[in-house]
């Protein structure tokens, strides 16, 4: 048999505790004949739930060729017309190959999936207000720095504004 093989698979498990408190447990493991053969991601998060607050918490460690941590906490509140979310983390990653890709909120239109990678923390900011029936703003703000590297790196912020009208 020659060629390359790569085999993914994915287990994931969520738990309601209550009508407000939830557990999730997801594992991801690649194997594959070339490169680094495995690379195996696993974390968790803890979800709050009510009418005007939403929390979430996660940890999530990957190895590859060494071993990556990351943690976060992101609180949204949603009183109408009002939406806005908050989350601040803190990772360390010291190889490339174990860089921790992370989902960020962002404004319509756009994504945002930075790869996180080398020791630091980055805090977020989104929102919305609905000031009218015909017109919404969006805003996002997000910095990242590296104060726990050995070899300095620069930190990166960003801004977003957007304004949205439906006539």
């Amino acid at each position: 048999l020659s060629g390359s093989i790569q085999l993914k698979s994915l287990a994931e498990v969520r738990l309601m505790l209550n009508e407000a408190v939830a557990l999730k447990w997801r594992l991801a493991e690649r194997i594959r004949t070339w490169g680094k053969p495995f690379h195996t991601d696993l974390r968790m998060d803890i979800f709050y739930y009510s009418r005007l607050l939403d929390l979430t918490f996660r940890t999530n460690v990957v190895n590859c060729t060494e071993t990556s941590f990351l943690l976060y906490g992101e609180g949204t509140i949603k009183p109408m017309p009002v939406k806005f979310s908050l989350r601040c983390g803190v990772f360390m990653a010291d190889s490339w190959d174990d860089r921790i890709y992370v989902y960020e909120r962002d404004i319509p239109g756009s994504f945002n999936v930075p790869a996180l990678y080398g020791r630091g923390y980055w805090i977020s900011l989104t929102g919305n207000w609905k000031f009218a029936r015909w017109g919404r703003v969006y805003i996002r703000g997000s910095m990242t720095e590296y104060p726990f590297m050995q070899k300095k790196k620069p930190g990166k912020a960003e801004l977003k504004l957007m304004f949205r009208f439906q006539i």
